[in-house]
C-alpha cells in the first residue's frame, strides 16, 4: 500500500479505477453484444476454458461496464482495421483530429 502513494501519476491512477460510474465498451459485432449480456454458452468446445476469460459478462452484470452497440460508419478503430468507403475514411479521419495542412492554411490565413 505504501508504493500507492509514491507519485502523483499512481495516485491519479489509483483514484480513477475507484471511481463508481460505469464505462462503456463500444462494440460494432451484435453476436459479441449478446454474449456479453447473456453469458456465454458453455458446452462441450468450450467447457476448457478458464472461468477468467467470462470476466466481461461478470463485469457488466454488477454495472462496472456497459456494452453499447456502434455502427460501422462511426467506429474509429475500423479506420484502423479495415478498408472503407472514402467518404466514411474522410469522415473518421476527421474525427481523430487530423486535418490537411492545406486546410490548415486557409482556416489560418482567414482573419487576413
Amino acid at each position: 500500500m505504501a508504493k500507492i502513494h509514491s507519485s502523483p501519476y499512481t495516485r491519479r491512477l489509483w483514484y480513477i479505477c475507484r471511481e463508481k460510474d460505469s464505462k462503456i465498451m463500444y462494440e460494432a459485432n451484435a453476436a459479441c453484444i449478446a454474449q456479453l449480456k447473456d453469458g456465454y454458452i458453455k458446452g462441450d468446445r468450450t467447457k476448457h476454458i478458464l472461468p477468467k476469460f467470462f470476466y466481461t459478462h461478470d463485469l457488466q452484470k454488477s454495472g462496472d461496464v456497459r456494452v453499447l452497440q456502434i455502427r460501422s460508419n462511426d467506429n474509429l478503430a475500423d479506420l484502423f482495421t479495415k478498408a472503407l468507403p472514402t467518404a466514411t475514411f474522410k469522415k473518421l479521419v476527421y474525427r481523430i483530429g487530423l486535418r490537411r495542412l492545406k486546410d490548415l492554411d486557409e482556416y489560418t490565413h482567414k482573419g487576413e
